[in-house]
């Protein structure tokens, strides 16, 4: 077992396990920020609590830290291009005019999603190369009608 490689391993078994995805926005200097993330959980109920696991060199991460807040955006199975968008590196087009608004948070919201969930954040931690965020849950909403959009063997895929 000396040439095991358990980071290309646990890269392997990933693919296998399918995700939601998400769009996770902030503010880094009065400006909308935001990328796709499929690392997000439930952590707790009482207090309602999330995690989300973001690079921690990209701008999301300096809007989350920088505003403390920070809002989960739960994108549709009709939604891929919009994952596409949001996990391009440094783009400054992500949010175009008329594709999304700002919550009772004040942090910046998708159009037409399945659901989304706005935070302060509770608690943050360095952990290698990500950090992790987690929100207390101030506001949210759902559209039970709408399907959601999965992550699953290196592709975008419906639940039909």
């Amino acid at each position: 077992m000396e040439n095991y490689d358990a980071g290309a391993r646990l890269r392997e078994i990933m693919r296998k396990y399918p995700t939601g995805v998400t769009v996770v926005t902030s503010i880094l200097d009065g400006v909308a920020c935001g990328g796709t993330m499929n690392s997000f959980c439930s952590v707790a109920i009482n207090p309602p609590l999330v995690a989300v696991f973001v690079s921690k060199n990209s701008r999301t991460a300096s809007g989350i830290m920088q505003s403390g807040k920070f809002a989960i955006n739960i994108l549709t199975n009709e939604q891929e291009n919009i994952a596409r968008t949001f996990s391009a590196d440094g783009s400054s087009d992500k949010f175009q005019p008329g594709t999304y608004w700002y919550g009772e948070s004040g942090m910046p919201l998708l159009n037409e999603v399945l659901g989304h969930i706005e935070c302060d954040l509770f608690l943050s931690q360095d952990i290698a190369d990500h950090s992790m965020f987690v929100g207390s849950v101030k506001y949210g909403d759902i559209d039970t009608e709408l399907e959601p959009l999965v992550y699953y063997n290196r592709k975008f895929q419906s639940l039909r």
